[in-house]
């Protein structure tokens, strides 16, 4: 009988710390940092394909969809670049940071100046917000 009782008290302990891990994992705490992880990890990288992208280095679709090769894959999830606007003078492109559903998709943004310049060259219908993470990087959440 005592065993059942150890028993079913480990099953409910390990239910709740399950559950407790779960919650945290959705905190924004937990979100902010795991974004900044995901922008300092291949920074440097990006840096360099924003360059390559200002000089027409870089192939780039009818959609302005960023073709991505071997040297830049994983730099945003699903290889997603966009470019919303990239020329010597301006240039913001986006990276996908995480997929969302319908359409709660979330980005970190590259802008040469400013939020004020995401936000001329993007639907305000299609974005939530915009936060500012570091110089020239955006967290822009989409509706």
């Amino acid at each position: 009988m005592i065993k059942k009782v150890i028993k079913v008290l480990i099953f409910v302990l390990l239910v709740f710390v399950i559950g407790f891990f779960i919650v945290w994992m959705d905190t924004p705490a937990y979100e902010s940092n795991k974004f900044i992880e995901f922008l300092n990890l291949k920074e440097e990288l990006r840096l360099e394909l924003i360059d390559e992208i200002r000089n027409g280095n870089v192939d780039i679709d009818e959609n302005n969809y960023v073709i991505i090769t071997d040297k830049y894959d994983g730099i945003a999830k699903n290889n997603n670049v966009y470019t919303l606007k990239c020329d010597e003078e301006e240039c913001v492109v986006s990276f996908l940071y995480k997929p969302g559903f319908p359409d709660e998709d979330q980005y970190l943004y590259y802008s040469s100046k400013d939020e004020k310049l995401i936000e001329k060259n993007l639907d305000k219908s299609l974005y939530n917000y915009i936060k500012k993470v570091k110089e020239h990087w955006y967290f822009v959440q989409y509706n």
